[in-house]
């Protein structure tokens, strides 16, 4: 019985908690359509981190495949 109140509570302190973080405030009306940048700006340096991906699942499939094989 303790351990479902403690959960109750935790989960609608949690629930209740995320209310007021908002990342971004919300736009301003009107503006011209289209006419601004796009969303994030183009500028993400995803190239490094595909990368870093590759190489990680690289060597994780490696190392399964070598103990796989002994």
């Amino acid at each position: 019985m303790k351990k479902k109140i403690i959960a109750s509570v935790l989960l609608a302190f949690l629930f209740f908690s995320t209310e007021g973080v908002i990342a971004q405030p919300p736009p301003e009306p009107g503006g011209a359509p289209g006419g601004e940048t796009p969303l994030g700006g183009g500028a993400a340096p995803v190239g490094s981190g595909a990368l870093l991906l590759v190489l990680l699942s690289a060597a994780y499939g490696v190392g399964k495949w070598k103990r796989s094989s002994e």
